[in-house]
This record gives structure tokens, C-alpha cells and sequence, in this order.
């Protein structure tokens, strides 16, 4: 892979599809099963993502700010890669956060959607049930009845982000205090 062509997180996915497509590129294990992603398909799970971004961006009339709560796992990679992709903001937040805290998270990133894995279900809907914002939660993980990252990706198969990047943006917002992680 070329440096001179590689300036962006874009840059580094499509390169790395580009050259080794069809190579693995991470696996995951599921219900005790082993899984492969080759390289083209993450590429193109962050594309799609990021285009949903870009679109949601449109519509909030911002840069969208979003919460990330999880072990980091390949969907909570495949989100987090967008959100850089696209020019969103990422959060992660601290998975051992109460629900003050998580609240206060939320409150001081001015998340605009949370990404959150199965465990951390009841802490995320109790947390923003109070709360003005965010106004939507997504599950990383397939869920049956909730909103899921599952569901991001199937809406947008054919689609591919066509946005700009700007080197001017927030792409990360990491709260520290001290070494606990917390805002």
C-alpha cells in the first residue's frame, strides 16, 4: 500500500480492499462459531455505514456525534471506522459507566445516537430514557425487535459514501479524568 495515496481512514479501508479484497481480514466468533470478513466486505460494511452517516448528518444539519458503548468487537470496529470515515464524531464510552454516569456521558459529548452491544441493553435504555438526547439507540449486535446496525446495512447495500472530508472536523471525543475514562 502506497502512503502517498493514504491520508484518510477512507484512504486506508479502500486501499486495503483495494489490495487484498478477498484476504481475510478479521475473524469473530459467535455462538461458538468462527467467522471470517475478508478485507472487501469490511470495507464495504464501513461504506455503507458511513453513507447512512452522511445522510443523518443532512438531516440533523451537523456533524453527528456518536456514542459507542462495547468491548469492541467487529461491529463496534465496523461503526467506529465509519464514523471516521464519514466525518462523524465518535464517543466511546467507558463500558463500566453507572447510569449518572453514562447520562452525563451522553449529556457532555452531545451524543446524537448510541451504538451499544447486547449486554449493555438495560443500562443504555434506562440512560436515555430521561434524557433529551440522544434520540436513537442501535444495537451492534442482530436484534429481533430493536433497532439494529443489521438493519443500517441492509437499507443501505447499494450504497456507497460519496461525502467529503474534512481535516477541520472533530472525529473523536475521548472523556479522561484522571485514569478512569469517565467525562
Amino acid at each position: 500500500m502506497d502512503a502517498s495515496n493514504t491520508k484518510t481512514v477512507r484512504d486506508l479501508l479502500q486501499n486495503a480492499a483495494e489490495e487484498h479484497g478477498k484476504k481475510v481480514f478479521l475473524k469473530f466468533e459467535d455462538n461458538d462459531n468462527v467467522y471470517d470478513v475478508k478485507y472487501g466486505e469490511f470495507y464495504g460494511d464501513c461504506e455503507r455505514i458511513a453513507a447512512w452517516m452522511a445522510e443523518e448528518e443532512k438531516k440533523a444539519g451537523h456533524p453527528v456525534h456518536i456514542a459507542l458503548l462495547g468491548n469492541g468487537g467487529k461491529e463496534y470496529m465496523t461503526v467506529l471506522l465509519a464514523i471516521m470515515m464519514s466525518g462523524s464524531v465518535a464517543v466511546p464510552i467507558d463500558t463500566s459507566l453507572d447510569i449518572a454516569e453514562l447520562r452525563k456521558a451522553l449529556d457532555k459529548s452531545a451524543s446524537d445516537k448510541v451504538f451499544y452491544e447486547r449486554e449493555f441493553k438495560a443500562l443504555v435504555e434506562t440512560a436515555v430514557a430521561e434524557i433529551e438526547y440522544p434520540k436513537e439507540i442501535y444495537m451492534l449486535e442482530e436484534g429481533r425487535k430493536n433497532p439494529c446496525i443489521g438493519d443500517i446495512l441492509e437499507k443501505y447495500k447499494d450504497s456507497k459514501f460519496e461525502g467529503d472530508f474534512s481535516d477541520k472536523r472533530c472525529a473523536l471525543i475521548l472523556g479522561t479524568a484522571g485514569t478512569s475514562g469517565r467525562m
